[in-house]
């Protein structure tokens, strides 16, 4: 907008660049770093960490030459492997690996981010997780189950909704069903909670049935 940028967002960028992240690549998000490695660019042409930024984005090139946006989605996908197999009655050792492998990165918060090494935790990821040990053993995991569970209970925000990343971001549908799913089987322990979520998604579904799309760009997705 022409204005110049402020003291406080340049400090925000450079500390974000620096240590805001586990990953050379600022969490694993080839596309926000590249945005940051722009801005940094218009404030700072000469700083080191615009020279690291772009070596860090070189080495994440594909064999074709492009980019992809993130790294990979390692922990995401694991559990959404493992929830399909789980719901398919397979209980192999490969099944009972992944949630192994799920429990071990777990965050300190109790929650999950969408890959290894990313501090951020986010909704999305820690209910795919939990919902995938639910199925696979709801026993044998349940400390790790309860603590996924307790994180999503304290980021309900006041409107009984959910938000992707932290409290008193936006609400959005689809998280919200999501915690739904695997607050409930906990009974009345989450019982207020999910009760304020259900409320949230009854003044959430819009007049031709549909729900907002959250990160899908399938409708159906989202009603489902």
């Amino acid at each position: 907008n022409g204005q110049p940028i402020a003291e406080p967002d340049r400090a925000f960028l450079l500390e974000q660049l620096a240590h805001g992240s586990a990953r050379e690549v600022w969490e694993g998000h080839l596309s926000a770093h590249l945005l940051s490695l722009l801005a940094l660019h218009a404030v700072a042409p000469g700083h080191t960490l615009l020279k690291q930024g772009v070596h860090s984005l070189l080495e994440q090139r594909n064999r074709d030459g492009g980019l992809p946006f993130i790294t990979h989605m390692t922990v995401y996908l694991t559990a959404f492997a493992g929830l399909a197999l789980g719901k398919s009655g397979r209980r192999s050792p490969c099944v009972r690996r992944m949630a192994d492998y799920l429990v071990s990165v777990q965050a300190p918060d109790g929650a999950w981010a969408y890959t290894e090494n990313v501090r951020q935790t986010d909704i999305d990821s820690t209910c795919l997780a939990v919902e995938c040990l639910l199925q696979i053993d709801p026993v044998g995991y349940a400390p790790s189950i309860r603590r996924g569970q307790d994180y999503l209970a304290g980021m309900a925000n006041p409107d009984g909704g959910f938000p992707t990343y932290l409290r008193h971001h936006p609400s959005e549908a689809t998280m919200t069903a999501n915690a739904i799913i695997v607050l409930q089987p906990a009974g009345s322990a989450y019982g207020d909670v999910v009760q304020g979520a259900v409320g949230f998604l009854l003044h959430a579904q819009q007049e031709d049935g549909t729900f907002e799309r959250s990160w899908s760009l399938s409708t159906t997705f989202a009603i489902a």
